[in-house]
């Protein structure tokens, strides 16, 4: 099970990131069927009671994020595992 970071601050930035992605090379891997939901992957557990059980930990007490994205890995789900393909740094 994915844990994932939902940004409120900078939420339209990630977006726009996303839509300038899936206009050039990834264009044939956009899902139109899914809605886009900004996030982050954070990490991983192995079941859905320990995936709550770290969500409800970090979500325990008031923390702010600061961060920025910096690079892209490009990857694929092989046999529940991110084999990652190729990672682009973003320029800032």
């Amino acid at each position: 099970m994915h844990l994932y970071l939902l940004p409120d601050q900078g939420r339209a930035v990630i977006v726009q990131l996303h839509d300038r992605l899936y206009q050039g090379p990834l264009a044939p891997y956009l899902r139109a069927d899914l809605p886009y939901l900004p996030h982050i992957t954070m990490g991983m557990a192995p079941d859905e009671e320990q995936a709550h059980a770290l969500c409800a930990g970090l979500n325990g007490g008031l923390r702010e994020i600061r961060g920025r994205i910096a690079a892209l890995t490009v990857g694929a789900l092989r046999a529940q595992q991110f084999e990652p393909l190729a990672s682009f740094g973003l320029g800032h």
